[in-house]
């Protein structure tokens, strides 16, 4: 309704308009139907899909651009040029599939003799083929004559475990591994931070409220989230994020810029409260 074209480019079926996140988009690409699934994953494939769509874009609208990327998400298959963090040497059986993540999980595998440090190396190295995927994506924004007027967020919507508290994956537990996530957000010089307080909580509902507020739209009477660009004498002086799990036993977790509670219903796991400053 504010006059943008809208477009997203989606490589996971978790980000589908059959789940209804289409909604808005002028157009919604998405990949696995246009290649298979191993190519789609690979973040360069997806940068190459979005600069060329982009370089036959005129700039008669602003835009507004979404682009989903599977990596550093699993399976950490990071290719000869990102895998650069895994021993040479090391000949054991693990790697970064599945089965290899859940066997490491549910105690089938021993994450000794090098086997998890190897994991690690090969998460290290997906996350930097993403890296360097976004960073083509970005040189390519450079270029474009709208560059100074745009806002870049760079995100994800979980992060990964290793074993940290016993699990693998994600969204089994509410404990920092699974819930921090980068939340990277370059906006144009006019557009002032200096009242920004970084240490403040963020959630990923702040989103939608903070990208309205650059573009000067305003949202709806009762969006979650906050403008994290707003005036600070109009934000609350104080927060409380909330998160929960989808595995068993059900989790609740609380937290405040320095107090963090786990409670479970079952009392299987807590409570745990941690002084995040300690």
């Amino acid at each position: 309704d504010a006059g943008y074209r809208t477009a997203c480019f989606s490589a996971t079926p978790n980000n589908t308009a059959a789940k209804g996140f289409e909604q808005g988009y002028d157009e919604f690409f998405e990949l696995w139907h246009e290649a298979p699934h191993a190519k789609v994953r690979q973040p360069h494939y997806v940068t190459g899909r979005v600069t060329d769509w982009l370089r036959v874009l005129d700039d008669d609208r602003p835009l507004h651009l979404q682009v989903h990327y599977v990596p550093p998400h699993g399976p950490y298959i990071p290719g000869k040029p990102f895998d650069r963090f895994t021993d040479p040497s090391y000949d054991g059986p693990c790697q970064g599939l599945f089965p290899t993540l859940t066997g490491l999980e549910v105690g089938s595998i021993d994450p000794g003799n090098g086997c998890l440090d190897e994991v690690i190396g090969l998460y290290d190295g997906n996350l930097l083929a993403a890296d360097d995927a976004v960073a083509v994506l970005l040189r390519s924004l450079e270029r474009r004559a709208r560059w100074r007027d745009t806002v870049v967020l760079i995100t994800a919507d979980h992060g990964e475990a290793f074993l940290e508290h016993g699990r693998m994956h994600h969204n089994s537990t509410v404990y920092d591994e699974m819930l921090r996530v980068p939340f990277i957000l370059r906006v144009p010089e006019w557009i002032p931070t200096s009242g920004v307080d970084l240490a403040r909580l963020v959630t990923l509902a702040d989103i939608v409220p903070t990208l309205l507020g650059t573009a000067g739209i305003r949202p709806v009477n009762g969006i979650e989230g906050i403008d994290l660009l707003a005036d600070p004498d109009t934000l609350p002086a104080s927060r409380v994020v909330i998160a929960t799990n989808t595995d068993k036993p059900p989790l609740l977790g609380l937290r405040t810029r320095r107090w963090k509670a786990i409670l479970s219903p079952t009392g299987e796991t807590g409570p745990d409260v941690v002084d995040c400053f300690n």
